[in-house]
């Protein structure tokens, strides 16, 4: 239970979480079905996240839930819907991508990226994976922690996480794995053991800690924070003019809606030259195939040819 740093390694035990009075922000993200909204209900200890069993998306809007850890730790936790499922559009992903800023106005101090033991890693999560990426430029993925969900299959089975993605763990994960620093987590939602569930929480936050650490201390911002802050002191500043609050609304609206135009221009743009690259990648194992039957069938013909 918890994570590590050498890639497909056993875990190295994490120390108690530092005693800190700072508050952190914590996005989770991921693909309908991983157990996104039960990992958050366990991060803030009750269930305020809807978690259910669905054929369609739980989670339909951003939604953040703060809760006090008792010792002066405050974790500020945003719950955000399938932004990895294929269905999604770009202006849809957009519009949740600025209310996730919106709620983390303030910066971003980890992202999970939260993954299911019992289902494959896609290729639309690993596509997606990458759009976030390329967004950020990059840096977002020095804020990240994958987190898998269904813990109590290696429970059963006896196995560490390590073992387990060495054993099975396709190429574009462990490249995705790689991308995040090899920071990884292990959840079991299903427990009822609440010395667990306490003790995988205290893992995952000591691991959120240590990279805050690593990072400065500093939140992860981008441009898009710098506008949506922008936005709000316009706002207030033309409202004070005017003088009425029902005209700040529709400025701060109007000035949302560029917002989101601008995050799903960067989107659509990102996820072009992926699936461009992704089909010239796909040409290019055509290619290889084609070239190894040619291959096989010439020297079918030889060997036939030489009897």
């Amino acid at each position: 239970m918890g994570g590590y740093r050498p890639p497909f390694g056993d875990y190295v035990e994490v120390p108690p979480l530092r005693g800190v009075a700072v508050a952190r922000t914590v996005v989770l993200v991921g693909k309908m079905g991983n157990g996104k909204s039960a990992t958050a209900n366990s991060l803030v200890g009750r269930q305020v996240f809807d978690s259910m069993p669905s054929l369609g998306a739980v989670t339909s809007s951003c939604k953040v839930e703060s809760t006090d850890l008792g010792d002066g730790r405050i974790i500020n936790v945003v719950d955000t819907p399938g932004l990895f499922d294929s269905s999604v559009e770009p202006k849809v992903m957009a519009n949740e991508i600025a209310q996730c800023i919106s709620l983390a106005r303030d910066g971003i101090h980890a992202v999970l990226l939260v993954l299911s033991l019992r289902n494959r890693f896609s290729e639309e999560e690993a596509l997606a994976f990458e759009s976030i990426s390329q967004i950020s430029g990059g840096k977002i993925c020095d804020y990240m922690i994958i987190v898998f969900t269904n813990g109590d299959l290696l429970t059963r089975t006896k196995l560490t996480l390590g073992t387990f993605l060495a054993r099975n763990c396709p190429k574009q994960l462990m490249n995705t794995i790689a991308m995040c620093g090899n920071r990884v987590a292990l959840f079991d939602n299903l427990s009822e053991d609440e010395g667990k569930i306490f003790a995988q929480r205290e893992e995952l936050l000591s691991l959120v800690e240590d990279f805050v650490e690593e990072n400065g201390g500093r939140p992860y911002t981008n441009q898009l924070f710098d506008e949506l802050n922008k936005v709000g002191m316009e706002t207030t500043d033309e409202a004070v003019e005017i003088g009425f609050a029902s005209k700040s609304l529709a400025l701060y609206e109007e000035k949302f809606e560029h917002l989101i135009q601008m995050v799903e221009l960067r989107l659509r743009e990102c996820i072009l030259r992926l699936e461009k690259q992704l089909a010239e990648e796909r040409r290019g194992l055509l290619g290889r195939r084609q070239r190894r039957r040619h291959w096989w069938r010439r020297l079918e013909q030889e060997t036939r040819c030489s009897i």
